[in-house]
């Protein structure tokens, strides 16, 4: 038999569950119904899985579907970052810190080909958003582009480092990102997107 980009997905949410050295091959096994013979004829090693693990995300469609969409349903930019954080907050209830860690301190190949497609995605997304905001006259005029996408991916790039600090621990993962994007909005937004902001906020916030 072969693996599905399904099944892949189910690994996926595993290890994002429980971490990946938490989660054993007998684990993965019964949560995609095959037996453990079965998963080492295809993969020799748990690392050699996790490869094909990034593999389906970073090739997985649906993420650029889904942006496509918070951008098309936004009202205007602003929108589109609160809907994207509320998305990925919800996503990251669901996700153990330990995750992140785990693949940054013993699986650094794969987590640099993660860290390298998710700062390349987001940068694109963010200087589109910020080009958006400015022609629709709630970002700043003066804003520049290259300078505030790059300190903004910086942020994204060392956000496995936040979510494990001794400090942040204490904190949901919804939390700290909340408070990354309304950061981030509070900084680029002119006084007509900061009252709109303002107004927003409130009605999340109710």
């Amino acid at each position: 038999m072969s693996f599905s980009t399904e099944q892949f997905q189910q690994i996926s949410q595993l290890f994002m569950r429980y971490g990946i050295r938490n989660t054993s091959m007998d684990d993965i096994a019964k949560e995609l119904g095959v037996s453990k013979k079965t998963l080492y004829q295809w993969f020799a090693s748990k690392e050699e899985m996790l490869d094909r693990v990034i593999d389906t995300i970073i090739n997985s469609i649906p993420h650029k579907h889904c942006d496509d969409t918070i951008e098309q349903q936004s009202e205007n930019a602003i929108d589109v970052i609160l809907n994207v954080m509320s998305r990925l907050g919800e996503i990251g209830k669901h996700i153990n810190p330990i995750f992140f860690w785990e693949l940054n301190k013993y699986y650094p190949v794969q987590a640099k080909r993660l860290n390298d497609f998710r700062v390349k995605h987001v940068r694109e997304k963010i200087i589109q958003n910020l080009k958006r905001g400015i022609d629709e006259g709630i970002y700043r005029k003066n804003i520049n582009i290259d300078v505030v996408s790059y300190m903004y991916v910086n942020i994204i790039e060392h956000f496995p480092e936040l979510i494990n600090n001794d400090y942040l621990k204490k904190y949901p993962m919804d939390v700290i990102l909340r408070e990354i994007y309304l950061f981030h909005l509070h900084a680029i937004v002119n006084e007509k997107g900061r009252q709109y902001l303002r107004t927003k906020i409130n009605q999340i916030e109710l």
